[in-house]
């Protein structure tokens, strides 16, 4: 299993709505650890390879080819035995919606897991797209490119679009867990307030986000914890209570295991 370090960039959004940056990474070095947004992420290879997966997928980029990684799907990198050069792209579908019946159809699907795409690509023309609006500066111009760049993952890159799919039920109940993720979360609760069984509920929820109920609970009380130690406002035990877990230790082990780092290493 690889090892996540923490993410230090912070996301803000050019004047056109994206997000572009560029990274390098030594043999066997974690190039994103796993996690999910609900934004939409593409990562190009420049030079080198790295391995890539998310939900239960994963396979190596080599250079030139592309990963797709649609919102709030859990995914990770890790740079190959050469080390890995790569962009990335990230932009916010939500904010190019507009009123014309096209968008109003498929960009929610691209927002909300109806629109299963592939994991990676080569196709020379999305690439190209890729390339061209990373390295753009902040115009009219490149707003339209970015719905061509959309458009074309939907018209080539598309497995299948759900109009009722569990990934929209999926979607309702992460919704419910990130809202009341401080509360107390188990799978058998859950299941009992979104009207399935326990066994039904987990394996469904497995099959949208390639995580167990569990998993996903935790992944999140940690980032959210990780969010409140940056803060520097709370003790590590206020933190972990707040983020719902009972034990102070056992949140430890969690963030170091996650972070590769422990929660003292991290508060200011």
């Amino acid at each position: 299993m690889p090892r996540y370090d923490k993410e230090t960039t912070p996301v803000v959004y050019s004047a056109v709505g994206i997000k572009a940056v560029s990274f390098s990474r030594e043999a066997g070095m974690a190039c994103i650890r796993m996690h999910w947004h609900d934004r939409m992420e593409f990562l190009r290879v420049r030079k080198g390879s790295m391995e890539v997966g998310y939900a239960t997928q994963k396979g190596w980029l080599a250079e030139g080819e592309m990963m797709i990684v649609p919102p709030k799907m859990p995914h990770w990198a890790v740079a190959g035995e050469q080390g890995v050069e790569y962009d990335v792209l990230m932009f916010d579908v939500r904010s190019f919606y507009n009123e014309t019946p096209f968008c109003q159809k498929m960009l929610p699907a691209l927002f909300d897991g109806r629109a299963e795409l592939e994991m990676r690509t080569a196709d020379p023309q999305t690439v190209a797209l890729f390339d061209a609006i990373h390295g753009a500066e902040p115009s009219l111009a490149v707003v339209g490119q970015i719905y061509e760049f959309m458009d074309r993952l939907l018209a080539n890159h598309l497995i299948s679009l759900r109009e009722t799919a569990s990934q929209s039920s999926a979607r309702r109940i992460i919704d419910y867990i990130e809202e009341h993720f401080d509360t107390e979360l188990n799978s058998a609760g859950l299941a009992a307030h979104f009207g399935y069984t326990e066994a039904h509920f987990c394996r469904k929820f497995k099959e949208a986000t390639g995580l167990t109920p569990a998993n996903y609970i935790r992944l999140y009380r940690l980032e959210q914890a990780n969010t409140l130690l940056k803060e520097g406002e709370l003790q590590i035990s206020e933190i972990a209570a707040q983020c719902g877990f009972a034990d102070a230790n056992y949140f430890t082990r969690c963030f170091k295991k996650h972070f590769g780092k422990a929660p003292s290493k991290i508060k200011a």
